[in-house]
């Protein structure tokens, strides 16, 4: 204490007693002096010191930590992959264009964004499964495929039946059978109803589609066939229905049960052919 008996107070301390530790945002000799400290961070009450919350740095804790880093005093290094970055107060890894616990999973085809949560635009008003575009995995922005190339990404670089760098490759498609030869790869394309390395095949009896993937379903006791691009079951002369499960209703004949019965009231019509039967031998 002073010559009168005054105590005189450590820095951190104030009261007429100095029994008192500073306020927060205060420090010094009587806690005269305010901190200067930002972002939740705590002064030291002696010697004004910032003590920076988890995820800042710097005299006053106003920056934050440096990329690739995070938590208290940004001592802990990140672990995200494909240079994502990580919460700088947790470390959570906040995937842009990649998904997963560490962005270790690319956006699946039309999702970009953070964690792949946004779903792309229509590329030009064409959607991105009947295009030759792709979404940019973090922008969003449409870009096309190595090979095409215009405002809708459906103009090849090389001609329709050429592909390679310099286009100088000649595809083996045959052309008719094939939607498109991969400009970049000379990759076979097929029409729906043809498979094949050169899509020279046509689907057999029992398949149908792009590369004869899907099974018909068609029973071949009322079929005459499972039609290879669309899988449509094509009825027997006398049968209709999807799966041509139901006879030609009452008056109707033929492919399709197009035909009308030209039998009098009396006689029973042949849904296959459209012959009349008479009841009881009469037929008027």
């Amino acid at each position: 204490c002073d010559p009168n008996g005054k105590c005189e107070c450590l820095d951190g301390f104030a009261g007429e007693f100095c029994l008192r530790k500073c306020d927060e945002g205060k420090f010094g000799a009587n806690c005269k002096f305010e901190c200067n400290c930002k972002n939740g961070a705590t002064c030291d009450a002696v010697n004004g010191r910032c003590i920076c919350a988890a995820g800042f740095t710097g005299p006053t804790c106003d920056d934050r930590c440096p990329l690739g880093f995070f938590g208290k005093n940004c001592s802990k290094l990140c672990d995200c992959l494909n240079n994502n970055k990580c919460d700088s107060v947790t470390g959570k890894c906040l995937c842009v264009g990649w998904m997963g616990e560490k962005c270790e999973r690319g956006c699946p085809r039309g999702y970009y964004g953070p964690m792949c949560s946004k779903k792309c635009e229509l590329c030009n008003g064409i959607s991105w499964t009947d295009s030759n575009a792709a979404c940019d995995p973090v922008t969003g922005a449409c870009k096309c495929e190595r090979g095409y190339k215009g405002p809708d990404c459906k103009q090849r670089v090389c001609d329709e039946d050429m592909y390679g760098q310099d286009c100088s490759k000649q595809c083996t498609c045959i052309m008719e059978n094939t939607e498109s030869c991969a400009p970049d790869t000379g990759y076979c394309r097929c029409k729906p109803g043809f498979a094949g390395d050169s899509c020279e095949r046509v689907c057999s009896k029992l398949f149908w589609g792009r590369d004869c993937a899907n099974k018909c379903e068609c029973d071949y006791n009322v079929t005459s066939e499972c039609e290879p691009t669309s899988g449509r079951c094509v009825c027997l002369p006398g049968r209709t229905g999807a799966k041509c499960a139901d006879d030609c209703p009452d008056g109707h004949f033929g492919l399709d049960c197009a035909f009308k019965c030209q039998c009098g009231e009396n006689g029973i019509c042949n849904k296959k052919d459209g012959s009349c039967k008479c009841r009881n031998g009469m037929c008027h």
